[in-house]
């Protein structure tokens, strides 16, 4: 029986083997990994995003919150008794040299020596028939107390002894001529701050 020739080569492609690895398109396990890389690379980009802020220079000058100095207590002077008792209680000791007229005020001012007697410190306190006539007498005192106008509107030059401290609340007008921190505090307490001198 003769010999069948060979059969002609197929024009088809031959098949090829399969990558271990490919998928077939719509697999849903790739598209959770593909979504998953996404929304990793997109938490790193976010969280790297903001520089940290550098920690202060050691040494560097740090703002500091202002602190409003404690208000001192007051205490209402309604004759010049009350004023006597605050500076005892104060510590303060005092002696009454009765009353002296001046010619810067109208008014004829009650004098005490306060504090160290050996310094010479003087309070003294005119008390004006209502506060507005306490306030006009203020009005007439320059900033810092050196020069006094009088009823008249004159200029009135005074040398005081020690630096003076005004003080005016209601119908007292308080002249302090001293620097005891002690004083001053008292007088604050009653009077407020004061309005003129050093």
């Amino acid at each position: 029986m003769p010999d069948r020739p060979p059969p002609p080569p197929s024009s088809s492609t031959p098949d090829r083997p399969a990558r271990p690895n490919a998928r077939p398109n719509g697999d849903p396990l790739g598209a959770m990994r593909a979504a998953l890389a996404a929304a990793i690379a997109a938490s790193l980009a976010t969280a790297c995003g903001a520089a940290p802020t550098p920690p202060p220079r050691f040494g560097a000058a740090t703002a500091a919150a202002p602190t409003a100095a404690p208000a001192l207590p007051t205490v209402d002077i309604a004759a010049r008794d009350d004023l006597e008792r605050l500076l005892t209680d104060a510590g303060i000791p005092w002696t009454y040299d009765g009353e002296k007229q001046v010619d810067w005020f109208e008014t004829v001012p009650h004098i005490y020596h306060v504090g160290d007697a050996a310094a010479g410190d003087t309070l003294e306190v005119h008390v004006h028939p209502d506060t507005a006539a306490a306030q006009a007498a203020a009005a007439r005192v320059s900033p810092g107390g050196g020069t006094i106008l009088d009823a008249a509107g004159d200029r009135i030059q005074v040398l005081w002894g020690a630096t003076p401290h005004f003080f005016q609340k209601g119908p007292f007008l308080v002249i302090y001529v001293g620097g005891a921190p002690a004083v001053l505090e008292a007088l604050t307490r009653a009077f407020g701050p004061q309005f003129a001198g050093g």
